[in-house]
């Protein structure tokens, strides 16, 4: 009978056992994977219709007019660019600028619409608070120069660009970049072909929509 009564104690504490432990498991959250807040960051870059709009400071370059060549003076100038990202890695989209030069020794400036396709390649890479963006793009279109007087005939030329730099972005909406090219244009003054390329460091904000 000691035995029986024993027994029957030990498979009440067993029970009991089992149900706290399953009450206790039942209870503990259920683990969720860790999401990747960076990685989320950076993709998100990626994806929409990016405008970009910024001051272009040209810091050295040379002119050839007509067989002449003189020194370019410092040059400032406003561009703007559309892009759009092709997966992770391409932009493709167009550029519209305009530039202010002067020759060395010139009493007047030359002015430069240039617009065209611009494309390029870039990496967005999370970094702390923000997502860094490098890029590489080129441009080549059409460019028109006049003088301020308005007295020169002027004809079409072409315009080619290339510079690299990065986009730091603040938000998945707004941000900053800073970049250094080369700008050459081809073009014809009077009949003649003019030539002219500068270096540029460009700074400016980019929204992407």
């Amino acid at each position: 009978m000691t035995q029986m009564t024993s027994l029957l104690h030990f498979a009440v504490f067993a029970a009991a056992l089992s149900l706290t432990t399953s009450s206790a498991s039942a209870q503990q959250p259920i683990q969720q994977p860790i999401e990747d807040p960076a990685g989320m960051r950076a993709d998100a870059v990626n994806e929409g219709l990016r405008l970009s709009a910024g001051l272009q400071l040209g810091f050295a370059g040379e002119a050839s007019i007509g067989g002449f060549d003189a020194d370019l003076d410092p040059s400032f100038g406003v561009q703007g660019q559309v892009h759009f990202p092709i997966g992770r890695f391409f932009l493709l989209g167009g550029s519209l600028a305009f530039r202010s030069l002067k020759i060395d020794g010139a009493d007047d400036r030359s002015n430069v619409f240039a617009v065209g396709p611009s494309f390029g390649g870039h990496y967005a890479i999370d970094v702390g608070p923000v997502v860094v963006d490098p890029f590489v793009l080129a441009t080549i279109g059409l460019a028109v120069a006049f003088s301020n007087d308005l007295q020169t005939d002027t004809e079409l030329g072409i315009d080619f660009g290339i510079r690299g730099g990065a986009h730091v972005w603040f938000t998945d909406r707004l941000g900053a970049y800073l970049a250094f090219g080369y700008q050459r244009e081809d073009i014809f003054i009077d009949s003649e072909r003019s030539s002219g390329w500068q270096l540029h460091t460009d700074i400016g904000v980019t929204f992407s929509l």
